[in-house]
């Protein structure tokens, strides 16, 4: 490996690393339920060794009735521990990601050449997919790292370590639960048809057996599939099959999904430059000669082919989180692309071409970091739940002791509850009671806890607020979005506005409304 690729490699790190930890835990961008839980769980974890259900160590997470992977939680636990929940989630989030960059570059490294390492390295370190993702406590952005990791262990020909990875992978996250697995039977498959060391190292390979056993076990259980597929309610195969294609269509890989959160204002969900570089990278690949590494080629196609699957199964024709894992070969194919298209290029040209090319780079840098930190804070400030810090720290402030009751409305998020824990610094030893007469991996229809303690000792109820109803219950406090109170039906009924939360343009988001005594 030549100075000059670690030197090159180590300044895309350093750019991707900016990117994705600058802001990531201003109040402004907010916290999403899923963040706060994940966070909440590390730390109740971390403080006494069971989750906010009282369940030890647990295989999953019984979170909203969803059953989370476990690892994501395990893997935060000590950035929570050091930098607290809203830190430490996002801060693993992003170090991940900064992992995936450099275990994107080495596959393709290895198995095409050092330009096509660098540039792959480039483009998953400024993909605005992989980018706004990994900036927020997202489990698809550890299941991406791990599936990297288990693609480079393999092209080295570390095939058990490769398979322990892919094993703990199916941890992860829901789509890598079905992912994995198909890519251990190709590995296999591979290593079977060729003999290559199956039969050495008998140990070792049963040590690999049990793990994958052990997993598959939990994988299994009915708890664990839950939200696994997030099958469509039309269960066709038109529907299905439109979907998977969807995930290939230029269209589709420009706009992203429809949810505000998950895409970066103002800018595609992948360059269209890149869209190009990974259409001829696909082109190229198929061009290769014999000779290329045949198991990491075909690995490579697998994980393209398989990511969207479980994506499709699911409701949304696009879902950038549950396809996540498409970015490594995306990235991959589009440095195989890229580099072709750079040496079509007359060598009279070519120091133009790469000078802009590098200030493309500079732009999008630069573009990619304004919208992250300005823009998306407006325009994605409902989808992460912007301004509910302020909210709840604002409820802290209050002396609440002459109310009968303080009630959380949960109508447009039943599971707001979890912010509360979080920014409410509930006791990790208070834990949620499970529904009467159920086991903790028996799967039930989900509902949230009736109420909390919060860290002063106010105790909140969570319930919808209907405001017609709700303003005739006397000395009653009640927190939530301004569209739960009607101005002039608050006026009319004598309640007190003792709380207001404005965004950055100024408009009313979050409320604390009393009614009177």
């Amino acid at each position: 490996m030549k100075n000059s690729y670690k030197i090159i490699l180590g300044l895309i790190l350093l750019l991707g690393l900016l990117i994705r930890v600058i802001g990531i835990t201003d109040p402004g961008t907010g916290f999403y339920v899923d963040e706060a839980s994940l966070g909440y769980n590390a730390k109740s974890i971390l403080e006494t060794g069971r989750d906010e259900y009282g369940q030890s160590f647990p295989l999953v997470f019984r979170s909203f009735g969803d059953y989370k992977p476990p690892l994501f939680v395990y893997t935060s636990i000590p950035l929570v521990s050091w930098l607290g929940e809203v830190a430490g989630v996002r801060l693993t989030s992003a170090i991940l990601g900064v992992m995936t960059i450099w275990l994107v570059a080495e596959v393709a490294r290895k198995l095409f050449g050092d330009r096509e390492g660098l540039l792959a390295g480039v483009v998953i370190a400024t993909l605005p997919w992989h980018v706004n993702l990994s900036r927020h406590g997202i489990e698809a952005v550890l299941a991406t790292a791990m599936l990297s990791a288990a693609l480079l262990l393999l092209v080295d020909k570390r095939y058990r370590s490769g398979l322990l990875m892919l094993a703990f992978s199916t941890l992860a996250y829901h789509s890598t639960r079905y992912i994995s697995p198909l890519l251990a039977l190709i590995v296999l498959t591979n290593l079977w048809l060729n003999k290559k060391g199956l039969k050495k190292g008998r140990v070792a390979w049963g040590l690999v057996g049990i793990v994958w056993v052990g997993v598959l076990m939990i994988n299994l259980q009915p708890f664990a599939n839950i939200r696994a597929l997030g099958v469509q309610q039309a269960f066709l195969a038109r529907n299905l099959i439109a979907a998977y294609v969807s995930y290939f269509s230029p269209r589709m890989l420009v706009l992203g999904d429809w949810q505000v959160r998950n895409n970066i204002y103002g800018v595609s969900n992948m360059w269209l430059g890149v869209i190009l570089a990974f259409y001829v990278g696909i082109w190229r690949v198929t061009r290769l000669k014999k000779n290329r590494n045949d198991l990491g080629i075909w690995l490579l196609g697998a994980i393209l082919i398989l990511s969207p699957i479980p994506a499709s199964a699911a409701i949304d024709p696009f879902h950038a989180i549950r396809s996540l894992t498409m970015v490594v070969p995306i990235s991959i194919l589009a440095g195989i692309g890229g580099v072709w298209l750079i040496d079509q290029i007359k060598r009279k040209y070519l120091k133009v071409i790469l000078v802009g090319l590098g200030g493309w780079l500079i732009f999008q840098t630069l573009l990619l970091s304004e919208r992250l930190l300005v823009q998306n804070k407006l325009t994605a400030y409902d989808g992460w739940i912007g301004g509910y810090q302020q909210l709840v720290e604002k409820i802290l402030e209050l002396d609440t002791s002459g109310y009968t009751k303080i009630v959380i409305d949960t109508t447009d998020e039943p599971a707001i509850y979890s912010l509360w824990q979080v920014f409410g610094k509930v006791d990790t030893k208070q834990k949620i009671p499970l529904p009467h007469q159920t086991g903790y991996y028996q799967p039930v229809s989900w509902t949230g806890p009736e109420s909390l303690i919060l860290g002063n000792g106010q105790r909140v109820f969570f319930k919808p607020v209907y405001w017609p109803e709700d303003q005739r219950i006397a000395n009653t406090l009640y927190i939530g979005s301004k569209w739960r109170f009607d101005p002039d039906a608050v006026e009319r009924a004598g309640a007190e506005v003792l709380v207001e939360v404005r965004d950055l343009t100024g408009e009313l988001v979050w409320m604390a409304v009393a009614t009177k005594n």
